[in-house]
């Protein structure tokens, strides 16, 4: 009984630390790189802090974008999950993998 909630737990984990991460790069990855481009620009046009805070506005939209779309296609893979095991659970078997 132990190593079937074990095997559970780790099916479950693996997959919400893959889209923990891949959102969380969502969030950094366009945070980082408007903020240091905005800097850059700033530091040649010296029109600090103007340009760094639309690149910041930019990253933020690009953010949203992309974390929006990865949430629908984790939430695709789930429906898909749950259809496949519900066909295999009325089969008589399990599959029980996401």
């Amino acid at each position: 009984m132990d190593k079937q909630k074990e095997e559970k737990k780790e099916e479950i984990l693996g997959p919400a630390l893959r889209i923990f991460g891949n959102f969380s790069a969502w969030v950094a990855g366009p945070a980082l790189l408007g903020s240091m481009l905005g800097l850059w620009l700033d530091k040649i046009f010296g029109t600090e802090p103007w340009i760094l805070v639309i690149t910041v506005m930019l990253a933020f939209i690009v953010s949203m974008i992309g974390i929006t779309k990865s949430a629908v296609a984790e939430h695709k893979k789930m429906l898909e999950a749950v259809k496949k095991e519900k066909n295999n659970n009325q089969d008589g078997t399990r599959n029980g993998t996401y």
